[in-house]
């Protein structure tokens, strides 16, 4: 189904111990990532759809200790998005019938936060996790380009290497408001071999030594955004995939770790919608290979 997808691993994955970090995807520090992802094929229409994104993401500030147990932590992400259609019928965005190649530039800007409470003579983590998103390619900005979500879940440590975890999340909460439940695992195999589940997110990872990791992934992309065509005419476009790829981690110097990744964008959906929400063209493009690749700075 194609709509708003939660990355469930997000947040839940927020509720691991705070030994564990490095892994929680977004609150690992500054980072900068490139993604590029081949021609995806449509299926019912000529043309095809490449997608570059260029995204960066930061922690605002160090963790921050409340009364009681519990921590805030506030993060900012940012991406830009290139969608290159290429040999597509132009009547899906504009008036006109003919073959053509274009670019649409749609870009998410992210504040979100999140209250962790962990103690060490308990073995019960709590978390919640809010977020605001603007979605736009900046010819209409208005109270339609923001999404809002919130999330919550608690998990179990049963040993220091095991936690398990059950959540949920709500999204659209000003619109079309949908419940997404999702689990939380996080393993330490051995002291080189980790297991990440979070909601549709998974790594699978080894630790070579001090400065090289290796591993497997899966995670979801959903995206969607308020545009406009040249006629200044408001559109809305639905993006998700899921991506499953394998990576190679190294420790450039101190915190600054080098990642290079590759893989295969299966399970793509596009939907363009008008200015009422209702279809205009719905695809379901094959499955394309991408690679990443990305810097970040491990502040903690």
């Amino acid at each position: 189904m194609l709509g708003t997808t939660v990355a469930a691993g997000a947040w839940l994955g927020c509720l691991i111990s705070v030994t564990a970090q490095q892994v929680i995807p977004g609150f690992d520090g500054t980072a900068v990532e490139f993604t590029y992802a081949a021609n995806m094929e449509f299926d019912t229409i000529p043309g095809s759809l490449q997608i570059t994104e260029f995204r960066i993401r930061s922690l605002l500030s160090q963790a921050i200790s409340l009364t009681g147990d519990w921590t805030i932590i506030s993060a900012f992400d940012c991406k830009a998005t290139v969608l290159h259609f290429d040999q597509v019928p132009t009547s899906i965005f504009f008036n006109k019938d003919n073959l053509h190649t274009f670019n649409v530039y749609p870009f998410t800007m992210d504040l979100s936060t999140l209250a962790l409470s962990a103690r060490d003579d308990s073995p019960w983590i709590y978390g919640a996790w809010a977020d605001a998103r603007l979605s736009t390619d900046f010819r209409r900005v208005g109270s339609q380009n923001l999404t809002f979500l919130f999330a919550a879940g608690a998990a179990y440590r049963f040993h220091d290497c095991f936690t398990l975890g059950l959540g949920g999340a709500v999204t659209n909460i000003n619109d079309d408001l949908k419940f997404h439940p999702g689990i939380v695992l996080d393993w330490m195999i051995t002291n080189q071999v980790h297991l990440g589940v979070w909601g549709p997110d998974w790594i699978a990872s080894y630790i070579l030594d001090e400065d090289w990791q290796f591993g497997f992934y899966g995670e979801s992309s959903s995206d969607f955004w308020n545009i406009s065509n040249k006629g200044g005419q408001p559109l809305s476009i639905a993006l998700s995939s899921y991506r499953i790829g394998t990576f190679a981690s190294r420790r450039v110097t101190g915190q600054i770790w080098l990642r290079v990744g590759a893989g295969v964008a299966l399970a793509n959906e596009f939907q363009l919608n008008d200015s009422n929400g209702d279809k205009i063209v719905k695809q379901t493009p094959n499955h394309s290979v991408f690679g990443q690749i990305s810097l970040t700075i491990r502040s903690w």
